[in-house]
């Protein structure tokens, strides 16, 4: 039985739009509002890695694909249905998360890339989705 690693790659649908409108104090305000919350959605063994830009990588040690996909759409639906507060003005935020696993002996790099590819292909339908990229459509091979 193969030990596998999970990859979320996720970004906050709005953020491009909050800080043309809000300026860069929201910047702060995401991360230290969100990442509190997505830290309480997942495992203590699980690593949460702010990238940029309202992006952020969830590294999730033995969880297959299946446990992986159940996790961002808790995490989506989470944020979807939070009502956040940022100066005074309530804010409806959305998540878009790639979703893939590997076996451990895969090049993470690989599913890495393609997870951000798959992204910004997300956001460029609308956000608010998850998406699940197979090892197979990650270009790596089968360990």
């Amino acid at each position: 039985h193969a030990a596998y690693c999970s990859l979320l790659v996720g970004m906050v649908d709005q953020y491009t739009e909050l800080t043309r409108r809000r300026g860069a104090l929201v910047v702060k305000w995401l991360a230290e509002t969100l990442t509190p919350l997505l830290r309480h959605l997942i495992r203590a063994s699980d690593e949460l890695i702010p990238v940029e830009d309202g992006i952020f990588l969830i590294v999730l040690a033995k969880t297959p694909l299946d446990g992986a996909v159940r996790l961002a759409e808790r995490l989506r639906a989470c944020v979807e249905h939070t009502h956040f507060l940022y100066d005074g003005v309530e804010l409806r935020l959305s998540l878009s998360l790639g979703v893939g696993a590997i076996r451990t002996s895969v090049a993470c790099e690989l599913l890495s890339d393609r997870l951000g590819r798959t992204l910004f292909s997300l956001l460029q339908a609308g956000g608010n989705r998850v998406e699940v990229v197979r090892e197979e459509d990650s270009g790596a091979a089968p360990a």
